[in-house]
């Protein structure tokens, strides 16, 4: 993943989907395409960074879930978990 912080309240992300993205893997469907709950982690963290300007979050207080690797883009989050 490539993160860029544009203007304030604007984040710029790149991922690049691999198999271990699809819905199949991650179980949330047959198809081979970027699966929902793949997105949602790659959203999660960006619109937090968007928003930190307003309101002076980091990162969410409430971090990813216990053991959760996909809860959060950031490899290092996900293994502190």
């Amino acid at each position: 993943m490539r993160d860029e912080a544009t203007d304030a309240g604007q984040v710029s992300e790149v991922h690049r989907v691999t198999d271990a993205d699809t819905a199949r893997a991650l179980g949330s469907g047959e198809a081979p395409v970027l699966g929902t709950p793949r997105l949602i982690a790659w959203l999660e963290p960006a619109t937090v960074r968007a928003a930190a300007p307003f309101t002076g979050w980091a990162r969410p207080p409430w971090g990813p879930p216990s053991g959760c690797g996909i809860c959060a883009s950031d490899p290092s989050a996900a293994a502190s978990g």
